[in-house]
């Protein structure tokens, strides 16, 4: 015998699916976790014949936006780290490189500026290592705590090692 449909059976659907959306808000998820969760449960609504919506449009804005770091903070990280990460912290900091950029980096980049002890080091970075590829552009390092831990790094790499084979 067929199933009549259920007087309502839509709107306590939609409360339902309204009421998980809030549960999802409620643990902290990131707004695009939350958009492909409530994509899934839609998805098997609209495959089985109900077309299911929320009562409001879900957010799209983001959680947490990407900051600089404060002088404070990066203090606190140069105390911290050794000569190497000093100078990695310092030219990601001050040189507003995109990680995926400053590893492309060679010492070619800054060769001529610290063989003459010049300061600030000037960067020129090609476009085929940027993100996007779209033009070439040129920073400085000029702090005088990046051009010491850059120049001094870059100055112990370059020193032959017994535990490094000779590039």
């Amino acid at each position: 015998m067929p199933q009549t449909p259920r007087k309502n059976s839509k709107r306590n659907h939609q409360g339902y699916l309204n009421d998980y959306l809030a549960e999802l808000q409620n643990d902290g998820l990131k707004p695009g976790t939350v958009n492909n969760c409530i994509k899934a449960v839609k998805t098997f609504y609209r495959v089985n014949g109900a077309n299911i919506e929320l009562t409001e449009p879900l957010s799209r804005r983001v959680t947490y936006k990407d900051r600089a770091p404060k002088p404070e903070e990066l203090a606190k990280l140069l105390d911290l780290a050794d000569l190497r990460g000093k100078a990695i912290v310092s030219c990601l900091a001050l040189g507003a490189f995109r990680e995926e950029t400053f590893t492309k980096l060679k010492y070619r980049h800054v060769r001529e500026d610290i063989e003459n002890n010049k300061t600030p080091i000037h960067v020129h970075v090609e476009a085929e290592i940027t993100k996007g590829k779209y033009h070439d552009y040129d920073t400085f390092i000029g702090a005088k705590q990046p051009t010491t831990s850059s120049y001094t790094w870059s100055r112990e790499e370059k020193a032959p090692s017994k535990r490094r084979p000779n590039n």
